[in-house]
């Protein structure tokens, strides 16, 4: 895992103490984690975290992924800021893929303990 890879993942662990329990659903999950506020802020910051990341890679995954899910490329690719927390956004659905206690409650309201077991998944991706 890469130092960008290690950011998004911790960036969403931080995020869960935004997450109220008993009200957000598994669904709405990654939402709040990475699509509520920005991963990163500035040109320069985004230029390395895509940097570390290889540029060119991260621009063929939002491109993939765009192409796959909404059947055109959506995000300015010469915006560094965009194409970095796109790349946020695309990483933290694959964390979030990992985490068994997300998918067996994907349709319920997220208890506190629910969410804890989240977190330890998570943390065990690092």
């Amino acid at each position: 895992m890469n130092t960008t890879e290690t950011k998004i993942l911790e960036s969403g662990i931080d995020n869960l103490v935004n997450v109220s329990a008993d009200t957000t659903t598994g669904s709405d999950l990654h939402n709040k984690l990475y699509n509520e506020d920005y991963f990163v802020i500035g040109y320069y910051n985004a230029e390395q975290l895509l940097n570390d990341y290889g540029t060119f890679e991260a621009i063929r995954k939002v491109q993939d992924y765009e192409l796959e899910q909404f059947g055109e490329c959506l995000t300015d690719l010469s915006n560094s800021e965009k194409v970095c927390n796109m790349l946020a956004y695309i990483e933290g659905e694959e964390f979030l893929r990992n985490c068994d206690t997300l998918e067996k409650n994907w349709d319920k309201v997220l208890t506190q303990k629910m969410i804890n077991k989240i977190k330890k998944e998570l943390q065990n991706q690092l």
